[in-house]
């Protein structure tokens, strides 16, 4: 099964952010975090490291199967929680939706390096709203 790799905004694609898994109710994306991601420090900001949260929870959030209905998620919340420095080099972030409703919906996130050291977490809560394009 193929998986379009375009993680859908502009952002993600800046960033350099490609899907790698997706299923309902969950997503994995991957970048490498280079030195325009980084701090004064030389490893990855923490905007960088919590916009790659958002990008893939918001990607879980939304159910693969629908009505005939192409929604669209954004975040009401966000939470993250920096475990250790990301560094430059591959990292992925696994999403995935934990519960919810029709419209508002709970994600839990995390980014793991090459090593599957955990490097960050993060929940959010994001609203299904009809999909701009639609």
């Amino acid at each position: 099964m193929s998986v379009d790799p375009d993680p859908g905004s502009e952002l993600a694609r800046e960033l350099g952010v490609t899907v790698t898994a997706r299923a309902d109710g969950r997503a994995v994306t991957a970048m490498v975090v280079g030195p325009a991601h980084t701090n004064a420090a030389g490893v990855a900001h923490g905007g960088t490291t919590a916009a790659l949260m958002d990008i893939t929870m918001t990607i879980a959030a939304v159910p693969r199967e629908t009505t005939g209905e192409r929604l669209f998620s954004i975040t009401l919340s966000l939470t993250t929680n920096f475990i250790a420095p990301v560094g430059q080099g591959r990292v992925r972030c696994e999403a995935v939706r934990t519960g919810g409703g029709r419209r508002t919906v709970y994600c839990e996130g995390r980014i793991l390096d090459e090593a599957d050291n955990l490097l960050a977490t993060a929940s959010c809560v994001c609203r299904l709203i009809p999909h701009p394009e639609a």
